[in-house]
């Protein structure tokens, strides 16, 4: 036992620093991530030697459009749940019980909208277009899922869902390396059906109370979720939009075989993305539990500071080891990638420190310089990404997104450090220009009601 004056033991802090990491959920959720975001290259490195360049290129399109159009039609349902479902238990199950009818029938349009549009859009058969509407749906029901996840703070259920869809889509495609033959962009996608059905189902008979529950006033319950769903649904198509717009523009503007090799390189930009979620919910709760104290402002500069060297220590060697290891992992069929793979892995990596200053600015409760940014960023892609990637292929992709996320960075920048000191009345530096302006003006309002 430690007395008052004792000296503590050297090895104290590191066991505090290890003890509070294991408690974090913010950790464990980044942990849980990057784990899947592994095994989700490692499937994306099968499907590139046992799939052709075009087919490959095929399925990154296909993906791609899997990934955008749920946002489309959820309409900000699953955040709804979160914030109307109230605090019992029992009253979270009514609530997620009335609303998944109504969640249900978003998910029956989206899926046969996307029937519709690619038999219209992408050059595949019935089946492809059937397992890719099914696939829509399932999107849906695993949204649901992660919003009850969340609702009752089961983190540790959150993460071991996140890993084990791409243990079981990883298994599935294993055997196939033994008659690669057989492969094909719809064997491919049934197998990420079949791994992803398999764990979400089997989370929604776990969680079958908050299906199975008697609500009252079902009705009520639909338009209260509906009306609450439509404010983030704006927000939501904002950041989608913000977000993966250059994928859909390289989905028209690239080759079939530049669509391959870009796939090849997308889940790795995408990991670097996902850094903003954890570390950015950490610096969080850090700057929300500050509000209304006057050092709110300091705390805000130093979770910057921190997300910032953390991003660049993540980035900087994932760009070394994407440029030496992709090339040699997938073959010398997909081309020279090293330069390329560089480029997005940098972009991805701006990307996520921008993502981190919007997060972080919402804890003092400022959200129009990320809106600001996002919307930038929208018009910049717009109207430089169908010219880069025309004419530099891949590389345009890099290069456009590279150039997006300074672009942005710059806009958020100049928005947050015109929006901060106007929030909280703070500078972070006495002795920067603003601050000298101020205090001289202070000083010349005194000195003008001190003279006779």
């Amino acid at each position: 036992m430690i007395r008052v004056g004792q000296c503590c033991p050297p090895l104290a802090g590191p066991i505090m620093l290890h003890r509070r990491m294991r408690a974090s959920p913010a950790i464990r959720i980044y942990a849980a991530t990057l784990i899947a975001q592994a095994l989700g290259l490692v499937i994306t490195v099968l499907t590139a030697r046992l799939l052709t360049v075009a087919d490959f290129g095929l399925m990154a399109q296909i993906l791609i459009w899997i990934g955008f159009l749920p946002y489309l039609f959820t309409c900000g349902v699953p955040d709804a749940l979160i914030v109307t479902s109230g605090s019992g238990r029992e009253g979270m199950a009514r609530v997620f019980s009335a609303a998944c009818t109504y969640f249900a029938f978003l998910a029956g349009v989206a899926g046969l909208v996307t029937w519709l549009c690619v038999r219209e859009l992408l050059p595949v058969n019935t089946v492809t277009a059937v397992l890719m509407a099914l696939s829509v749906v399932l999107a849906f029901a695993s949204s649901f899922v992660m919003s009850i996840e969340e609702r009752l703070r089961a983190f540790d259920e959150y993460n071991r869902l996140l890993i084990l869809t791409n243990v079981v889509t990883l298994v599935l495609l294993a055997p196939f390396l033994l008659w690669p033959n057989w492969c094909t962009v719809a064997v491919v996608l049934c197998a990420r059906l079949v791994g992803n059905a398999s764990i979400v189902l089997l989370r929604l008979w776990k969680r079958r109370e908050f299906i199975r529950s008697r609500a009252e006033g079902p009705a009520t319950v639909w338009r209260s979720v509906a009306k609450t769903g439509m404010r983030f649904h704006c927000t939501d198509l904002l950041i989608v939009l913000a977000t993966r717009l250059e994928q859909i523009l390289a989905v028209h503007y690239l080759t079939p075989v530049a669509l391959g090799a870009y796939g090849a390189i997308l889940p790795v930009s995408i990991a670097v993305k996902s850094f903003a979620g954890a570390v950015g919910l950490a610096g969080l709760v850090r700057v929300t539990s500050a509000r209304g104290s006057r050092s709110q402002g300091t705390v805000l500069d130093r979770q910057l500071r921190i997300s910032w060297i953390g991003t660049l220590l993540v980035a900087g060697p994932l760009c070394l080891l994407s440029a030496i290891v992709l090339p040699r992992v997938y073959g010398p069929k997909f081309g020279d990638i090293a330069w390329s793979a560089v480029l997005l892995v940098a972009g991805g990596a701006l990307y996520a420190m921008i993502d981190l200053q919007i997060r972080l600015l919402r804890g003092i409760d400022l959200a129009w310089p990320g809106v600001v940014a996002r919307v930038c960023t929208v018009i910049f892609v717009g109207i430089f990404g169908p010219v880069l990637l025309v004419r530099y292929g891949v590389a345009g992709a890099g290069y456009l997104s590279v150039a997006t996320g300074l672009f942005a960075h710059v806009i958020l920048s100049v928005t947050r450090r015109i929006a901060v000191p106007r929030k909280l009345d703070y500078f972070p530096d006495a002795n920067s220009r603003p601050a000298r302006w101020r205090h001289i003006a202070i000083r010349s309002g005194r000195m003008q009601q001190e003279s006779p």
